[in-house]
Formats: C-alpha cells, sequence, structure tokens
C-alpha cells in the first residue's frame, strides 16, 4: 500500500493585526504655571492623546502656551509635514481638511480631558495644529460650536505666526479650504 496522504496545509496565514506606529509627542510649555504644567502633563491624558495620534502623526511636540495679558491659552500641536501621515488631501479647486480629523479630535479630546479633570477655564484654550514644510510653516485652529470639538477647522490659515489669509466666515467652521489659499505646508 502507499503512504498515508498528506494533511493539507492550513490556508490561513498569521493575521496578527498590526497596530498603527506609534506617536511620539514631547510637551513643551510657555508661561504655563508649575501646576498646571502637572496637569497637561498627567500620563493617564498624555497616554490618551498618544493613542489618538498614533498612526496620524510620527513625532510632534505639544506645545500648550498662556499669555497671561491677554488671558489667551493655546495648545497646538507642531510637527514637520513629514511626520504628518494624514494630511491634508489636495484636489482641483480645494485641499480637503477632512484627513485632518482625527488629529481634531484627539486635540480636542485632550483639551477636554484636562478641563475636566482639572481646571474648567482650560476648555476655552484655542487647539490646533502647526505644520513645517520646507521652509514655510501654517498653522490651522479648531473651529466650530464652543468648544470645538475637533471636526472642523477655522477658515483662517496662519503663515509664519504673523501672517494670515482667511476664506469667507464660517462660524461653524471649515473642512476644505481654497488650494490657493497660499498654504504651501498644507500642500496648497
Amino acid at each position: 500500500m502507499g503512504e498515508p496522504p498528506e494533511k493539507p496545509k492550513s490556508q490561513i496565514s498569521d493575521l496578527r493585526e498590526t497596530a498603527p506606529p506609534a506617536a511620539t509627542v514631547q510637551l513643551e510649555f510657555e508661561g504655563v504655571s508649575r501646576l498646571h504644567q502637572g496637569y497637561f502633563s498627567s500620563p493617564t491624558y498624555v497616554r490618551t492623546l498618544v493613542k489618538s495620534l498614533s498612526g496620524c502623526v510620527g513625532l510632534a511636540q505639544l506645545r500648550v502656551t498662556y499669555d497671561t495679558p491677554k488671558r489667551l491659552g493655546r495648545i497646538e500641536l507642531v510637527l514637520d509635514s513629514d511626520q504628518l501621515w494624514c494630511g491634508p488631501g489636495r484636489g482641483d479647486e480645494n485641499l480637503d481638511l477632512r484627513p485632518l480629523e482625527p488629529l481634531g479630535r484627539a486635540l480636542a479630546g485632550y483639551r477636554d480631558a484636562i478641563a475636566s479633570a482639572y481646571d474648567f477655564r482650560v476648555a476655552s484654550f484655542e487647539t490646533g495644529l502647526w505644520i513645517h514644510r520646507g521652509g514655510d510653516t501654517c498653522g490651522l485652529t479648531l473651529a466650530g460650536q464652543y468648544p470645538p470639538d475637533g471636526t472642523s477647522w477655522s477658515p483662517c490659515v496662519e503663515m509664519d505666526p504673523t501672517a494670515r489669509r482667511c476664506k469667507p466666515r464660517e462660524p461653524q467652521g471649515v473642512d476644505e479650504l481654497p488650494a490657493s489659499s497660499g498654504a504651501s505646508c498644507l500642500g496648497g
């Protein structure tokens, strides 16, 4: 007699779930008290932010500033364009900002968590994103109903913190900008 037939090899390959690349976030403070630095550095909330940014961001700085005379706080994610993997999409006429929504939601969630846990005034901090591409720098700020939830952006693009270009005012924010906005750091 012949040898017994070989058992068929499994057709199922190893399907391990691959996690998105982890984000690395470095905290930076300016004009923020030591007490509030502790709030913003809370390991629980920083870990949640890093997890939410993973897959969209590589290395970034989280810059938290407070201008006492103006009573203006800001939470800004600052990164080079090559570290932004969920960047705006370029169309014929417009830059699609919807791919930035995961970043906006992550930043809004972080801001809201700090405000809820420690100091409700943090909910009023402007929250946004600064992108460096080559020699160009531009910023986007979250917009929409107060406090913004991270799903839409201000119709203004800040370029090198001294110049702004704005689309007509949209009170609920925008999810696209004209490609001619001059924001080459966004791909325009």
